[in-house]
């Protein structure tokens, strides 16, 4: 507040009065002095005196009333004032201290024009933030100096901020703007300034008005801030952006003006075409793709309504070159200065041209659609090829047991009949029917190994062998044929061989018999020989085959062998090597005609070399036309030196116990045989019949129902259960039979599955089912004698454990009464 200071005015009426009693008082006693030169007037004037002293007593009363009365408000208008300069000077340093300790650089500036129309400023205050911006200077070196005059700052730079100072006095409001000021040191021993460059000033300016004496001029208030790393920072990502990106753009939402970078040669245009292409709105719209329209207006909301922390965007679209065309390019920008309220001020961006890029992408696209479309395509002919190789696999199964069906009653009648007394033509036409009937299950095998393969189900086993008598065996086979034909088949092996090996012999020896069969179809004269010649050892490998059982074994020896089946016969052209192991592919069809064959016998023998070996490399040919044919593989097996011995002694005992036929009397056990057809009925009770069962131990079901029935009336130990039979099937019967019976451990009887069903599905359906073996049809005797007696035996060994077992029970229970008796009597006694 203003300090008022009162000053003298005209009397108070009181005062006035009491003047006037004054005046009168001096005049009466005026009188009074002459009433001594005038007797006859004493009277009058004593009345008088007397009227004069009252009206002085009462004067001279209001007079001491007023004088206390105006000391009073003397005192009381002291004190206000005391108040109102102390509130004062508590005030100023308050606002001293804002202004000295805030944290925005703040001045007082005393600005004048001159006669010569240029302006000077100088600074009256300036806070502790401001004098930062002044590095090296001391507040007395520019305090209450005169700016051009004395510091020698630029007239231009004094002059600019002076318009805004000017134009702020004329609003009487805030002004701000930007502007750059130079820069300046002192030189401590010349005393003088020099500019080093400029700064970048944000500047606010408040009027104060008119400067009092000594000043001269205007006061104003001067805010200041140094936005000079803000701008270094964006020059330097001006140049960075500029040059990795191809076009930069500055967009300042306040004027919402864009600049352009010079980097736009991509789209065709310099940079004032495209200056003027983006001030319209209608250009601008037409400066991208229609698709594309749509995200402009969303690109700008997404800007304006970021906020802090959410200062980068990015957006692919599509730019109009200049020449019509489009280019597919990615915007990224970034929000880099935003004011106190946190909204946008200024925006950097770039152009980065991914018009390559897009390109792929779309191309990527379409080929991702033609391929989905054609992996749908895929998924449905997939599904349509595993329908087919189902209805494949149901077929073959079918066809498989419907000729071994009949075959397996050929084979096993004919079987028969060589055991009786024939004459030489009945035994040679019987002969040919074996020999015909043992093609034809070759064949049928040969389709379904060929069926496996197709599917990728062809597996081999990892057991003990002798590899001697597995070649031995395929020599054995062939012989008659060579026999026939006159011509030799001899065998050469290695004695460095190891006797016994660990690996699937069956399939060795199905190549064997393979190689050496087509040998002897094709020769007519000279001879076949099956050489075994051994390598060398090498060390186990990882794709070695080992037994499950010993797969923590130390390393076993594992020895290389070469196979090779020689023939003196036909012989053929290299050219004509493609063909041999082609499925169903003869070298011509005169050949097919001539030897007969379905091509199978090669490409199946092929593909287990291949399964066996760890470099697939298969079989090998050598071939002269007219003289002959070498077939050869290499193996390596690891040696099974006792386990194989062992096994081999068993296998060996079993035979013998076959050939002897004598298995029955050492093997007391009940069979029922479930079968419908009536030939296979014979084949199976006449075999049994070999082995020394006779026909009243063996009980026959026409079908599953019967097998049922039979089995709940009496106590069989073994069943041989057909698959395929009416009313029930065998599954079927040997599910109930389980229920009520259990299995082998339970007591029940054990079940064989002797059927013509031998796929590998077929056979783990069995198993799954409850059945305990399985035997494919056709078979040999020998074949049912071993599974009888494995499976016999077994029976016969569980149920032993469970008589004995009732049997102990029985003698306690026959004990318990004894021990009661012994325990009374013993108390009796007592």
């Amino acid at each position: 507040m203003p300090l008022t200071i009162p000053r003298k005015g005209p009397q108070k009426p009181a005062a006035k009065t009491s003047a006037t009693l004054y005046v009168g008082a001096v005049m009466v006693a005026g009188a009074l002095s002459s009433a001594a030169f005038f007797p006859d007037q004493t009277k009058i004037l004593l009345e008088w005196l007397t009227v004069i002293q009252s009206h002085l007593l009462v004067a001279a009363g209001l007079l001491v009333v007023y004088l206390l009365l105006e000391r009073g408000k003397a005192s009381t208008r002291l004190a206000a004032l005391t108040e109102e300069v102390d509130a004062l000077s508590d005030t100023a340093r308050l606002e001293r201290i804002a202004f000295e300790h805030d944290p925005s650089p703040l001045c007082i500036i005393n600005w004048v024009c001159r006669p010569d129309g240029n302006f000077d400023q100088r600074l009256i205050n300036i806070n502790q933030v401001g004098m930062e911006l002044y590095e090296g200077i001391s507040r007395e070196q520019i305090i209450r100096k005169w700016a051009v005059a004395e510091l020698g700052r630029d007239q231009a730079s004094v002059n600019q901020a002076a318009q805004h100072y000017k134009e702020a006095k004329q609003k009487d409001a805030v002004v701000a703007w930007d502007q750059d000021y130079p820069k300046f040191n002192f030189d401590s021993e010349v005393a003088e300034m020099g500019d080093t460059g400029h700064r970048a000033m944000s500047m606010k300016v408040l009027p104060l008005g008119v400067a009092r004496p000594p000043d001269e001029g205007d006061y104003c208030l001067l805010m200041l801030r140094d936005r000079t790393p803000e701008k270094n920072a964006l020059m330097r990502l001006e140049l960075i952006m500029e040059a990795a990106a191809d076009g930069f753009w500055e967009w300042n939402v306040q004027t919402d003006k864009v600049q352009f970078g010079d980097k736009l040669a991509k789209l065709g245009y310099d940079p004032k075409e495209y200056r003027v292409l983006m001030l319209s709105p209608e250009e601008q719209l037409a400066a991208f793709h229609p698709d594309d329209l749509v995200f402009v207006p969303e690109f700008r909301e997404r800007i304006l309504n970021t906020g802090p922390g959410d200062d980068s965007f990015h957006l692919e679209r599509r730019y109009r070159c200049k020449n019509g065309e489009y280019i597919w390019m990615f915007d990224k920008g970034k929000v880099v200065m935003r004011d106190a309220k946190g909204a946008p001020v200024l925006v950097l961006g770039a152009h980065i041209d991914i018009h390559q890029r897009k390109t792929v992408e779309e191309i990527l696209q379409k080929k991702s659609l033609q391929l989905d479309e054609k992996n749908q395509l895929l998924d449905e002919t997939n599904k349509e090829l595993n329908q087919a190789l189902k209805l494949k696999s149901e077929f073959l199964a079918n066809i498989s047991h419907e000729i071994r069906t009949p075959l397996n009653g050929i084979l096993g009648l004919g079987t028969m009949l060589w055991d009786t007394v024939l004459d030489a033509e009945q035994r040679d036409s019987l002969q040919h029917i074996r020999e015909c009937s043992d093609g034809l299950l070759l064949i049928v095998n040969d389709v379904l190994d060929f069926s496996k393969m197709g599917a990728g189900k062809m597996t081999l086993e990892i057991i003990p062998f002798d590899i001697r008598g597995c070649v031995r065996n395929a020599v054995s086979v062939m012989s008659i044929r060579a026999t026939e034909k006159k011509i030799s088949l001899t065998m050469e092996f290695d004695d460095r061989i190891p006797k016994t090996f660990l690996g699937d012999g069956n399939r060795l020896r199905q190549v064997c018999i393979n190689l050496i069969g087509n040998a002897v179809k094709f020769t007519s004269t000279g001879g076949v020989k099956v050489v075994v010649q051994y390598l060398g050892d090498e060390e186990q490998s990882a794709e070695a085959p080992s037994p499950s059982a010993e797969a923590k074994s130390p390393p076993r020896r594992i020895c290389r062998l070469q196979f090779r089946v020689e023939d003196t016969g036909i012989g053929m052209a290299p050219e004509q090597f493609s063909r041999l192991f082609q499925p169903f592919s003869q070298i011509d069809a005169s050949i097919a005609r001539q030897f007969g064959g379905t091509g199978l016998g090669l490409a199946i023998s092929k593909e287990l070399i291949c399964l066996m070996q760890t470099n697939h490399e298969g079989i090998n040919v050598d071939s002269v036309p007219g003289k002959g044919s070498v077939f050869s593989f290499t193996l390596a097996f690891p040696v099974a030196e006792s386990l194989h011995s062992e096994a081999l002694t068993r296998s060996e005992e079993s035979l013998e116990k076959t050939k002897r036929l004598t298995l029955a009397s050492t093997l007391p056990i009940n069979l029922m045989l479930a079968e419908d057809n009536l030939v296979n009925q014979k084949v199976a009770i006449r075999m049994l019949g070999q082995l020394g069962f006779a026909k009243d131990q063996i009980a026959v079901a026409q079908n599953g129902a019967e097998a049922v029935k039979l089995a709940s009336q009496a106590d069989y130990h073994l069943i041989l259960m057909d698959v395929q039979m009416p009313v029930l099937s065998g599954m079927e019967a040997t599910v109930q039979i389980r229920e009520r019976q259990g299995t082998i451990a339970d007591g029940g009887p054990g079940i064989i599955a002797m059927t013509a069903n031998v796929m590998e599905t077929d056979k783990k359906l069995c198993l799954e089912a409850g059945m305990d073996g399985h035997i494919g049809k056709p078979f040999k005797v020998e074949v049912l004698a071993e599974v009888l007696e494995r499976f016999g035996r077994k029976v016969l060994a569980r149920r032993s454990l469970s008589n004995s077992r009732v049997q102990v029970a029985k003698s306690v229970e026959r004990l318990v009464p004894l021990q009661k008796a012994l325990a009374l009597s013993g108390e009796l006694a007592q």
